[in-house]
């Protein structure tokens, strides 16, 4: 299970293919990136690549605050970037303290 926190979304205009995250995030892994059609809302998921040049329906992370996308979304569509972090699962590991232990958590 998983909640949406943040989301950013761009209108397209056939040409951009860099985008900003205005918001923070734990993990890369919790960033999902869609293309939506303007005439029937229908959702491409985007697929992340490490290197190269994204092509097609992948992106690429240029750094931690912008991501780029392999085709432009065009005028009648949206590309949505959200972080949906996990509720079910440890994010950050706890480590032994001088007054609280991890066993204790």
């Amino acid at each position: 299970m998983s909640t949406t926190y943040a989301t950013d979304i761009y209108q397209g205009n056939g040409s951009e293919t860099e985008f900003d995250l205005t918001f923070q995030f734990i993990s890369r892994d919790h960033i999902n990136v869609v293309i939506i059609a303007g005439a029937d809302g229908a959702e491409t998921v985007l697929t992340v690549i490490e290197t190269g040049t994204p092509a097609g329906n992948e992106y690429r992370w240029e750094n931690d605050t912008r991501i780029k996308v392999g085709t432009a979304p065009t005028s009648d569509q949206k590309i949505r970037i959200r972080r949906d972090t996990p509720e079910n699962q440890q994010l950050v590991p706890w480590s032994d303290g001088s007054y609280l232990l991890s066993q204790d958590l």
